[in-house]
């Protein structure tokens, strides 16, 4: 399935223009199957739509996640870089261009 989503099909025209198709042999398990894959524009302008509305979703949680975990006073410096280094790995999209661990000192010196 993943190497059928891979490759570049080359879709014929069907009776109704709305549609185009194209058939595609494939091998599971010794078995011969045939796939028919049917491609139509609304289609793709409803996925890409889909698409925009999910980036616009995933990118207002990370916003969301970004300022909880700003918020937090973190013990050490490592635990701070920790807690961005999980940010980053839940949110692959996020590619961070300047952070900056501040620290704030509430001990007087002495």
């Amino acid at each position: 399935m993943t190497d059928l989503l891979k490759s570049d099909l080359i879709f014929t025209p069907t009776s109704d223009p709305r549609y185009s198709c194209c058939a595609v042999d494939s091998q599971y398990g010794n078995i011969t199957q045939k796939w028919i894959v049917v491609a139509s524009e609304e289609m793709k302008i409803r996925e890409m739509k889909t698409y925009d509305m999910n980036v616009s979703k995933r990118l207002k949680a990370a916003i969301k996640e970004l300022k909880q975990i700003s918020a937090v006073f973190y013990a050490c410096e490592a635990d701070a870089k920790s807690a961005f280094s999980r940010f980053l790995l839940d949110n692959t999209f996020v590619i961070p261009v300047h952070s900056e661990i501040v620290t704030i000192n509430k001990r007087a010196n002495g």
